[in-house]
C-alpha cells in the first residue's frame, strides 16, 4: 500500500497538476505508521512469551535439547563435567569377580553425578562398579579421585578458554 501511494504522490507532482504536497505527504506518514503500528503487538506478544517462559520453565529453549541428552546445566551454556562423563569412562577395571554384599555399587553407564550421589550418601570414596546387563559382576572400581579427575578437565579447558588480551603501547622516542 505504501508503494502505490509514494508512486501515485510521484506521479501527480510529476505532472504539474494542483493537488497539493501536504496531503500525499500525510498519507504516505500514514501508511509508515499503519506499518509500524503493525509490529508493536509483535513486540508486547514477543516480550510477554519471554516473560512467561522464563517463569515457568526450568531451562531456556536453546538448552532444552542438551538437557534431554541428559547433560544437565549448571549455569548458562556449561555443561557440569559430572553430567559428561561416565562412570566407565574414568572406572579402573577390575577382573570380573562375584559381588561383594556389603558393596556400594554403581553401574558402568552411570554419570559421575550419579557415582558422587552413591559415594556421598554411602560416606565412602571408593565404589564398586557393575554393569547394567549383569548386576551381580563386578567390572571395576570409582574412586572420588576418578570424580576429580572430571572437574580437573573442566578446570584446565576454561583455562585455555580465556584469551588474554595485551595491550602494546607505542613508545616515543626521546627529544
Amino acid at each position: 500500500m505504501l508503494v502505490v501511494k509514494t508512486l501515485i504522490w510521484s506521479i501527480s507532482l510529476g505532472s504539474g497538476t494542483s493537488g497539493g504536497v501536504l496531503a500525499p505527504v500525510f498519507m504516505i506518514g500514514a501508511a509508515l505508521g499503519a506499518a509500524e503500528g503493525g509490529l508493536l503487538p509483535l513486540v508486547v506478544a514477543s516480550v510477554s512469551a519471554d516473560a512467561l517462559s522464563v517463569l515457568l520453565l526450568k531451562r531456556s529453549v536453546l538448552t532444552e535439547k542438551i538437557a534431554r541428552r541428559r547433560l544437565y546445566l549448571t549455569r548458562e551454556y556449561t555443561t557440569d563435567p559430572l553430567e559428561t562423563f561416565f562412570v566407565q569412562e574414568v572406572m579402573t577395571p577390575l577382573a570380573t569377580t562375584p559381588l561383594p554384599t556389603h558393596a556400594a555399587v554403581g553401574c558402568s553407564d552411570d554419570t559421575l553425578r550419579v557415582a558422587a550421589n552413591t559415594l556421598a550418601q554411602h560416606d565412602i570414596t571408593h565404589a564398586t562398579v557393575v554393569d547394567r546387563a549383569a548386576p551381580d559382576t563386578v567390572v571395576g572400581e570409582v574412586t572420588l579421585r576418578q570424580l576429580l579427575h572430571a572437574r580437573r578437565r573442566d578446570l584446565h579447558e576454561d583455562h585455555h578458554r580465556e584469551v588474554v588480551l595485551t595491550v602494546r603501547t607505542r613508545r616515543r622516542p626521546a627529544a
